[in-house]
């Protein structure tokens, strides 16, 4: 069960970042949290999903989405169950390459 830290960056206002926002706030994988009035086109969000299947489908939405200009990854953890499921060599590699990034990826 993959969980992420996000912090998504809206396009300027308008009818694309609105539809974005409502998006993510409608879809019951995102927690969407209340945005820093210093900059409300950031919001902080957290993508929970039953499995990588799905995380991997809705990462792809959210770059195709119109509305979201950029997305800062703060933090990605799997469950040890889903980490057993790989063959140990593979489970070391992908886990380590998966939770360490926290840089900014533009889209």
């Amino acid at each position: 069960m993959p969980v992420s830290g996000l912090v998504v960056t809206l396009a300027h206002p308008g009818t694309d970042a609105e539809a974005a926002a409502a998006w993510l706030q409608g879809h019951p994988s995102f927690t969407v949290g209340e945005p820093d009035p210093s900059s409300p086109r950031r919001l902080p969000v957290t993508l929970d999903t039953a499995d990588r299947a799905e995380d991997k489908r809705l990462w792809k939405e959210m770059q195709d989405h119109p509305g979201i200009e950029f997305v800062d990854v703060a933090c990605v953890f799997f469950e040890e169950e889903e980490e057993e499921a790989l063959p140990a060599a593979q489970a070391g590699q992908e886990s380590a390459a998966e939770t360490t990034h926290t840089g900014s990826q533009p889209w």
